[in-house]
């Protein structure tokens, strides 16, 4: 097919729609382009410009569907549905980037260790003998239950 002097190595290929908007649109030959040059990377081994080009057509395609949704005046259980999808999506690449780096879930796995363990232990708290009758070895037992002392 005659691809093998093509070079993309180095490439970022991005979109932005009407509104400027990075990763929106609702222009189909914009997912058509991208898909096409997908199998350009994949038949050039570029297997990194096929993952990221990869994740743009799926972002390409979301603008798509809602508009589609939009113009065909679909329910609002299954518009509701595909946004709670968009927000689970964006969600996953803000924690891990769509797994293009270790950085981001590492840093959420860390703060979410902190971040649980205060909220386990305000829930946790030790109720103080004063108020509430409480036997001493009722209170280690509780200190126990949680990961670090009190």
């Amino acid at each position: 097919m005659g691809t093998s002097n093509i070079d993309l190595y180095g490439a970022t290929i991005g979109f932005s729609g009407r509104l400027r908007i990075s990763g929106w649109t609702a222009d189909t030959d914009l997912a058509t382009r991208l898909r096409a040059l997908r199998k350009l990377s994949d038949e050039t081994k570029n297997h990194d410009l096929e993952r990221d080009l990869y994740i743009e057509e799926r972002k390409a395609e979301r603008g798509i569907v809602l508009t589609q949704y939009w113009r065909e005046g679909a329910n609002g259980w299954r518009v509701f549905t595909y946004c709670l999808w968009i927000v689970v999506m964006g969600t996953y690449w803000v924690l891990s980037d769509y797994g293009r780096s270790f950085v981001r879930p590492i840093v959420a796995l860390v703060l979410s260790v902190f971040a649980f363990y205060w909220i386990y232990v305000g829930a946790l708290e030790t109720p103080k003998p004063s108020t509430y009758p409480i036997s001493r070895m009722q209170c280690e037992h509780m200190r126990l239950l949680t990961l670090f002392p009190l």
